[in-house]
């Protein structure tokens, strides 16, 4: 004690030198950790955007699939003719709704559980290798297949936005503490 007695009155310039020292190391490490503080909730919430997007993506591909197999159900059914562009187009719909779905589900190796991937990738197998007699038991197990793996996403979706949002209202309180007394 008495060394420091001896450095504030002796010593008034070295005494302010090290006051702002330390203010300066303290400024730095509360910038340093509101810093990292911020990138870590900036990388959490593109993070959940991609996974809300990916989700997204998966459960609009099968959908659309689904309702295509569906109208080509009825059709089929209804012994109704569509003209070529109309067949033609749910074809192009289809690859389309096809090709998005695998994307999404290259994607969603990094975010989905390994019972949805798992359940995703057994549904592209089904739907590739279809040992149906005729064109209606095809539809029907593609529908079949097709409802099941949107059912598994659209189940997992809700949960993992229901973790979610509850993460970001815990972040949210962190960040905005309540001033109610």
């Amino acid at each position: 004690m008495d060394f420091i007695n001896t450095i504030i009155v002796a010593h008034p310039a070295t005494f302010e030198l090290i006051k702002l020292i330390i203010q300066f190391g303290g400024a730095f490490f509360i910038a340093r950790v509101t810093v990292n503080w911020a990138l870590y909730r900036f990388k959490s919430e593109k993070i959940w955007e991609k996974k809300i997007l990916t989700y997204t993506d998966i459960i609009s591909s099968l959908y659309e699939m689904k309702i295509i197999n569906e109208e080509w159900l009825h059709d089929d059914l209804t012994n109704r003719n569509r003209p070529d562009r109309v067949n033609k187009l749910r074809r192009e719909n289809y690859d389309k709704s096809e090709n998005k779905l695998n994307v999404a589900i290259a994607l969603g190796n990094l975010f989905f559980s390994e019972q949805l991937n798992q359940t995703l990738l057994e549904t592209k197998k089904r739907l590739a290798h279809n040992n149906a007699n005729c064109f209606q038991e095809e539809i029907e197990h593609d529908i079949e297949v097709i409802s099941s793996a949107l059912d598994a996403a659209i189940m997992e979706g809700k949960m993992e936005t229901n973790n979610s949002r509850q993460w970001f209202q815990r972040l949210k309180c962190l960040t905005y503490p309540s001033t109610s007394t």
